[in-house]
């Protein structure tokens, strides 16, 4: 009998602990195991600065306050790619240059949005290296008009730690389809990890990280541009 209740307690033990909580964790391509999750069971438990590789740049990333509108500035794709940044950059180097040069100016800009990506494998150590749409960003590609060149695009990241409930994928997916003309707030961000780098494909490595509000314009260009018409996305039917 106690060996029986040994393996039922094993058994228990691994259906309901740890071999409920690694398929979370993504796999390590190169080794085949899964990665560190520091113990995260869902962006809810995952801290601001995430899990391994550049904790200050994770903790940019996962920044959850939203801006005043009175200091949100209206910018082009131009303007934000004239943003001073680094030839070089270490992980983990303080980001106080950083802020001179612009990160975390509350901006937004008005394009189209172009496409959407979704990083449901857990490849972002921002958010723990955990699998699951809910525990990972959407990568926006918005473009100064409806057929732009990708890399003449901007990149903007919506967190699950700030994302709106219908902020769904399938839906902004249909967006993009359409070529929608969007407008989106949210805090400027370097993203350090690609500085030197070609990809991804993009007129800057500044993003909109993370976005705060998604407005989509349900009207016509030139009245959305004159300030009517905007609808955010957590509102629209």
């Amino acid at each position: 009998m106690p060996r029986l209740l040994s393996a039922f307690f094993f058994l228990a033990f691994a259906a309901g602990g740890m071999y409920a909580q690694l398929p979370l964790c993504a796999i390590n391509p190169s080794t085949g195991e899964p990665k560190n999750c520091c113990n995260a069971t869902g962006f809810a438990d995952c801290p601001r600065e995430g899990c391994g590789v550049d904790l200050l740049l994770n903790s940019a990333k996962n920044r959850t306050d939203l801006p005043n509108e009175a200091d949100v500035r209206p910018m082009t794709i131009a303007q934000v790619a004239k943003f001073k940044r680094p030839k070089k950059w270490k992980w983990n180097q303080l980001r106080d240059k950083l802020v001179e040069y612009g990160e975390g100016t509350p901006l937004r800009v008005s394009l189209y949005l172009q496409g959407v990506e979704k990083y449901e494998r857990g490849s972002e150590a921002c958010n723990c290296n955990l699998t699951g749409e809910a525990n990972n960003d959407y990568h926006l590609v918005l473009g100064r008009t409806k057929n732009a060149a990708e890399k003449y695009s901007l990149t903007a990241e919506i967190s699950p730690r700030i994302r709106r409930t219908n902020w769904t994928h399938d839906r902004l997916k249909e967006l993009a389809k359409l070529k929608t003309y969007v407008r989106v707030t949210g805090w400027a961000m370097l993203d350090t990890q690609h500085i030197g780098d070609k990809h991804p494909i993009r007129r800057t490595h500044w993003e909109i990280h993370p976005v705060t509000q998604l407005e989509v314009c349900t009207t016509t260009k030139s009245q959305c541009d004159a300030g009517t018409g905007w609808t955010p996305l957590e509102d629209m039917p």
